[in-house]
């Protein structure tokens, strides 16, 4: 999975355990991708802990 692909768009990241993750992608790299969230928080994530990501509208 290329995460580089999701770079400056809003994605839902879904982890191994269910938790979810929506925000815009600020950041990303072979192995993790960082989003900022609806709280304005910065979340850095590794590859290994997403199931899935999604591209979602604006």
């Amino acid at each position: 999975m290329d995460l580089t692909i999701y770079l400056n768009k809003k994605v839902q990241i879904i982890l191994t355990n269910e938790f979810t993750y929506i925000g815009k992608c600020i950041s990303a790299d072979e192995d993790s991708i960082t989003i900022i969230d609806k709280n304005n928080s910065n979340v850095s994530l590794k590859k290994s802990i997403i199931a899935t990501i999604l591209e979602v509208g604006e």
